[in-house]
């Protein structure tokens, strides 16, 4: 599993807010976790973009509001948000302690 900081998992990390939003919602946009998680739009896109690469997440249809993308979580594996290490393409869930890789 490799060192993990408990740092990592502070409740306050936008990650952590956005995973914890997608977990409430399960069925969302962009800009819905933005404005819940109170984070950038360009962080959810970033962190969406992992999630859906390891199949946590995927895009279900564009929204007619604005023509976002909608979304749906189909991995929640406990209230923890998974670690991106994008530079390795790999995705660790503290939740259940499996590192995923991504191509």
């Amino acid at each position: 599993m490799g060192a993990i900081r408990k740092h990592q998992y502070a409740a306050a990390s936008p990650r952590q807010k956005i995973w914890t939003s997608m977990r409430i919602i399960r069925a969302f946009t962009v800009a819905d976790i933005a404005a819940t998680a109170e984070v950038s739009e360009g962080a959810v896109t970033s962190y969406l973009q992992s999630l859906r690469h390891a199949g946590y997440v995927r895009s279900v249809r564009r929204s007619s509001q604005r023509g976002c993308m909608s979304y749906r979580l189909i991995m929640n594996t406990g209230p923890l948000a998974p670690v991106d290490w994008r530079t390795i393409k790999t995705l660790l869930d503290p939740n259940t302690g499996k590192e995923l890789d991504y191509a």
